[in-house]
C-alpha cells in the first residue's frame, strides 16, 4: 500500500498564511480597527480564520437557528441544493442582522451531498468515520453559499460547487 506525501491544506501546522493582509486589515465600512462593522453569523474557526487572512476585521455572533429542521424542510420541498444552502445562509445572516443594526452580517452555509443524499455535520467521531467510508471511491458535492445582510437588506449572495472525489 503507497503512501501519499501528507497535503499542507495551509490551516493546521501554524504557517503565516501564503497571502499576507494589509496593513492594518481592510474594513468594509468604518475607519480605524472598528471591526464591530462586520458580523460573522457562524462559530466556523475556519471561516474566521479566512476573513482574519484577508484581512477584514470582524467579530464573531454565531446564529442560532434550527439549521437541521430548515435543512430537512427544504430537503421535504425538493428545493435544490443551491438553493438550500442559499436558503441556510441567508437565515443565519438575517437572525444575526436583525440584532446588530448598521453592520454588514456575514452568513454562510455548506451542504455536503452524494448521490441525492444531503449530509448532515456529524454529531460525534463515529458518525465522521461512518460519513467518510460512505463518501470514499465516490465523486460528492460540496455546495458553499454566502450571504451579506446590511438591517434586513439582503446585499449580496453567491454559491459555488466545488466536485469532489474521495479515494478509495
Amino acid at each position: 500500500h503507497q503512501r501519499h506525501p501528507k497535503i499542507d491544506r495551509g490551516n493546521g501546522g501554524n504557517h503565516p498564511p501564503a497571502l499576507q493582509p494589509p496593513q492594518g486589515g481592510i474594513l468594509l465600512s468604518g475607519t480605524g480597527n472598528d471591526t464591530g462593522r462586520i458580523v460573522l453569523a457562524s462559530g466556523s474557526k475556519i471561516r474566521s480564520r479566512i476573513l482574519e487572512n484577508a484581512g477584514i476585521g470582524h467579530v464573531v455572533d454565531a446564529a442560532s437557528i434550527d439549521e437541521k429542521g430548515l435543512k430537512e424542510k427544504l430537503g421535504k420541498d425538493r428545493i435544490g441544493i443551491e438553493l438550500a444552502a442559499q436558503a441556510l445562509a441567508q437565515a443565519k445572516a438575517a437572525a444575526i442582522a436583525k440584532i446588530h443594526p448598521g453592520v454588514y452580517v456575514i452568513g454562510a452555509d455548506q451542504i455536503l451531498e452524494l448521490d441525492g443524499w444531503w449530509f448532515n455535520k456529524p454529531r460525534d467521531m463515529e458518525q465522521a468515520v461512518a460519513t467518510l467510508k460512505t463518501l470514499r471511491g465516490h465523486t460528492h458535492r460540496l455546495v458553499s453559499a454566502v450571504s451579506v445582510y446590511h438591517d434586513k437588506e439582503s446585499l449580496w449572495k453567491y454559491v459555488e460547487t466545488a466536485n469532489l472525489t474521495m479515494r478509495d
